[in-house]
């Protein structure tokens, strides 16, 4: 068996324990991080934050996500959009 989404959150989290700050696009880029990683991954967005759905369950930065009302699925954005909305913090190295 592979490593779960969930030990490598983990495993991110224990070399990189400071949670990375809100509202610079880093956790779409986290989202961009995981997929690399998990390529069956979809991110969900809610204006302010970003989602991955891996295997059913829902993930940030900082594990498993128990609700996510208010999410959509970034497809319904686009991610194109959602480069753009990011673009001022460097997200074309992303893509």
């Amino acid at each position: 068996m592979g490593m779960t989404p969930l030990y490598f959150i983990q495993m991110l989290r224990s070399i990189y324990p400071e949670r990375y700050a809100d509202h610079q696009g880093n956790c779409f880029k986290f989202y961009l991080l995981l997929k690399s990683v998990f390529p069956q991954a979809k991110g969900w967005y809610n204006h302010n934050h970003t989602l991955a759905e891996i295997d059913g369950k829902f993930c940030d930065i900082d594990g498993e996500v128990e609700s996510i009302e208010g999410y959509l699925p970034i497809e319904e954005f686009g991610e194109d959009w959602m480069f753009e909305q990011y673009k001022e913090f460097g997200m074309e190295a992303f893509r």
